[in-house]
């Protein structure tokens, strides 16, 4: 089945403010919809746990997980649909 333009528009529109992964569950219908917000729902659990990480100036950690502080930093402040 063909996409209308409509429907076309709404997927680039998706794919330029939230990412391939959202244009994508456009596509798949509303069980598309729910596995891209588990992975909105994760990269926010991740990313709060590097914020602590910087906050708590655990160096040693980060250097384990081959981050820089402001790399992680930087990681950390990113919106959840990027």
């Amino acid at each position: 089945m063909k996409a209308s333009s409509q429907e076309r528009q709404a997927i680039a529109e998706a794919t330029r403010i939230y990412g391939s992964t959202a244009a994508q569950s456009l596509r798949q219908g509303s069980a598309g919809w729910l596995s891209v917000i588990a992975v909105w729902v994760e990269r926010k659990r991740q990313r709060k746990a590097l914020a602590r990480l910087v906050e708590a100036d655990d160096r040693h950690l980060l250097e384990d997980l081959g981050i820089r502080p402001s790399e992680a930093m930087r990681e950390a402040t990113k919106p959840f649909w990027r």
